[in-house]
């Protein structure tokens, strides 16, 4: 591969900087949460908002382009397929919901600071959508020699069960290889495997009126908390806790936490465990409502301790556990869990063990997804491209595969790698721990970072393009 064509590249975008900024600006500022589904809008009116304005961008820029509004995905495209393949780059326009406690800027107000753009979904993953749309701009109009044919996707679901790929996979043509622009470099080769489900409380609350916590979704850990009781409770059970604040009226009890990926639970407080740990004392409830809010507390634990899961493999690291929604239902108490483990354990064998302690505690579990992971050896032939490209992008000899804990849409197609929608940058403003990243509050992407993984990501596009035995 002639280096020259890197520093073209890196030439190229750096002189389209201002692009950066104002299509990405254009994406951020579309709330893409799910909602309700919509004729023409299967995963909400804010999501398919998103994935029209993902078209007009392509449109602009000269790319063939196909909305599938009711599958929820787009496709654009660019090369023809000269010698029989093609090269996926996948990237999603929906967002989670954005939680509390933004404190740089409003979270769809996609404010520049300091050359980072603020908003949720700045890095996860709309940054994912501009790096495959420079780094294909790049290739085009520098004339560079490719041949294959590039397929960029946009999904509307990635973050609310997928699917979108799903969709595709049904719909479309596989690519020989693909690219998924919602990791981190240098490249993920596996994918933990992962399933989410609720426990539901058999016995029904008594004094608790209200139930509530996290922010919707499964993947993020639940960063508040709050119950309400027909009876006041006593300030002095939860004085001198700053995680707990009790209303005025004594009757509501918030917890706070501090949210985090599912996946990447290190460091989050779950506020769903801080309040049922604070209520099992409470000396105002009833016994039964002490009782499950216990039995919670004791379920809930980062690692699958509270499930009797606790795993740890060489490859995929320890298995995680997180909550990220509390409710009520007929006065029961349900609470999620995001499991991700490694692909080589039985995950049969784990729903087991995870349904025999929640009977033991008096819990029923409602399965919503048993999603299996992978992992792909070092004698590909692809990967071996794709870190060789890496290495001569950063001088880094010997770039080491990364597997992610986290589940894209990697884990549906075949020969599938994840990396960076940017490269990391430090901002000059302080945050609080639990802000700025991904799924968290004040969600941030630098802008030169989004430009030097379009540059990493034209170069693999290359490398692949050259690689005989796709």
């Amino acid at each position: 591969m002639n280096i020259s064509y890197l520093s073209a590249i890196r030439n190229y975008i750096s002189q389209n900087r201002g692009f950066i900024d104002e299509t990405l600006s254009r994406l951020v500022k579309i709330p893409s949460v799910r909602s309700a589904p919509e004729p023409g809008a299967p995963y909400g009116r804010h999501c398919a908002d998103a994935l029209a304005e993902a078209e007009r961008i392509y449109r602009e820029n000269g790319f063939e382009t196909e909305l599938h509004q009711n599958s929820g995905y787009l496709i654009s495209s660019y090369g023809k397929y000269s010698k029989g393949k093609s090269i996926g780059i996948f990237a999603h326009a929906d967002v989670v919901p954005t939680g509390d406690g933004w404190t740089l800027a409003e979270p769809f107000s996609a404010e520049i600071r300091d050359g980072f753009i603020i908003g949720r979904g700045a890095s996860d993953d709309k940054a994912g959508i501009i790096i495959s749309l420079l780094s294909a701009k790049a290739i085009r109009e520098l004339e560079l020699p490719f041949s294959s044919r590039l397929v960029m996707f946009t999904g509307n679901n990635e973050e609310s069960g997928m699917g979108d790929i799903k969709a595709f996979t049904k719909e479309q043509p596989m690519p020989e290889v693909s690219i998924i622009a919602d990791a981190a470099f240098p490249v993920y080769r596996g994918e933990k495997s992962f399933m989410r489900f609720f426990a539901v409380s058999r016995e029904k609350f008594a004094s608790v009126v209200e139930f509530e916590g996290g922010s919707g979704a499964f993947n993020i850990v639940a960063g508040k908390a709050h119950a309400r009781f027909d009876r006041e409770l006593d300030r002095e059970n939860f004085d001198g806790n700053p995680d707990l604040s009790l209303s005025d009226d004594k009757r509501t009890l918030h917890a706070k936490g501090i949210s985090a990926h599912a996946a990447l639970p290190d460091g989050s407080k779950n506020a769903v465990r801080i309040l049922a740990a604070a209520l099992a004392d409470g000396d105002k409830l009833p016994e039964c409502d002490r009782n499950i809010f216990k039995r919670i507390s004791e379920i809930l634990g980062n690692y699958g301790e509270g499930l009797n899961i606790e795993g740890y493999s060489e490859i995929f690291g320890k298995t995680t556990s997180a909550t990220g929604i509390a409710k009520m239902r007929d006065n029961r108490a349900v609470v999620s869990f995001d499991v991700r483990f490694a692909p080589e354990l039985d995950g049969a064998e784990m729903l087991g063990k995870i349904r025999g302690r929640l009977d033991e505690l008096g819990f029923d579990l409602e399965l919503v997804e048993n999603d299996s992971g992978f992992f792909i050896g070092d004698d590909d032939e692809s990967l071996r491209r794709l870190l060789a490209a890496y290495g001569e992008c950063t001088g880094n000899p010997a770039p080491k595969p990364q597997i992610n804990a986290g589940a894209t849409y990697a884990r549906y197609l075949k020969n599938a790698f994840g990396i960076g929608s940017s490269c990391w940058r430090n901002p000059p403003f302080g945050l609080p721990a639990g802000h700025g990243g991904c799924h968290q509050p004040d969600e941030y992407v630098s802008i030169a970072g989004i430009s030097e993984a379009a540059a990493i990501l034209a170069y693999m596009l290359l490398r692949l393009d050259d690689c005989q035995s796709l």
